[in-house]
């Protein structure tokens, strides 16, 4: 009766094993991932930042945000930037990064007539 204990025990670890050995292998390393952020460059306050239905918080007048993986699936998200400035919803559809592209930041330019201005660059980190 313990023999089957330790033999299914034993197998049980074997499988946790491979299957994280093979989630591992199959997840993109930080080498080959796209790492987005956003800069507010305007004179106005955001609330609720979302790019990509990735939450980025808000964001004061020359406020950057961190660089966060781009994880965009285009069946299930949005190529837009959602934004609240005073109690207004804005959305502005941005263009996705191409996939060689290591870091790429979406800048927050303005506000006119209810349209929010917004421009984008690839970024040399290293």
């Amino acid at each position: 009766m313990n023999f089957i204990k330790i033999g299914f025990l034993v197998v049980s670890l074997m499988l946790c094993f491979l299957d994280a050995k093979c989630k591992d292998e199959h997840r993109p390393s930080q080498e080959n991932v796209t790492k987005i952020r956003v800069i507010n460059n305007s004179g106005h306050q955001f609330e609720h930042v979302t790019l990509f239905s990735m939450k980025f918080g808000d964001l004061q007048p020359n406020d950057t945000s961190e660089y966060k993986i781009l994880n965009y699936d285009s069946l299930r998200d949005d190529p837009l930037i959602y934004a609240v400035m005073e109690g207004d919803n804005l959305g502005r559809y941005l263009r996705i990064p191409d996939k060689n592209i290591r870091h790429y930041t979406y800048v927050m330019d303005s506000v006119s007539s209810g349209i929010l201005y917004v421009s984008s660059f690839e970024d040399s980190v290293d």
